[in-house]
């Protein structure tokens, strides 16, 4: 929790409220203990968070994220920038280059002749910035076989 308040203030945002997901988001023993460090971390960084507690104005943890989804959805020009939570990438085939893919292990393209290396196409990496609209764009190829020996 300190961790993202902290690279948030670092980012220029100043949050205000900490939502708890998942079933633990229910317990009163977990939000009061979380309380008293977010009483301290608030202290040590002069931020004024609070946890957010489902029941406090008839909301629920749900209707939080829509609202969030709903904001996206109407300035998705100006929106707010995100902060990637966890790496994403697509798994694909690249021709091997041995400048570049040495001591990677090899895979034979039966159907064509040429050499391929198993490789990640990152989409996302932990912690990137990501603006309002984000998109990547890839190109692919995919070759199949012609004909088969069977």
């Amino acid at each position: 929790m300190e961790a993202q308040l902290v690279e948030g203030l670092k980012a220029g945002i100043r949050s205000e409220k900490v939502v708890l997901m998942g079933g633990f988001a229910e317990s009163c023993f977990l939000c009061r203990c979380l309380e008293a460090t977010l009483a301290k971390i608030n202290a040590e960084h002069s931020l004024s968070a609070e946890i957010y507690r489902p029941n406090d104005d008839g909301m629920t943890v749900i209707d939080v994220v829509a609202a969030g989804g709903v904001f996206r959805a109407l300035n998705k020009k100006n929106g707010p920038i995100r902060r990637s939570k966890s790496s994403y990438g697509v798994g694909r085939y690249e021709i091997y280059d041995p400048d570049v893919h040495q001591g990677q292990d090899i895979v034979p393209g039966f159907h064509n002749g040429n050499t391929y290396v198993s490789t990640i196409r990152w989409v996302s990496k932990l912690n990137e910035i990501m603006p309002a609209k984000f998109e990547k764009v890839e190109d692919r190829i995919h070759t199949f076989p012609y004909r088969n020996k069977d």
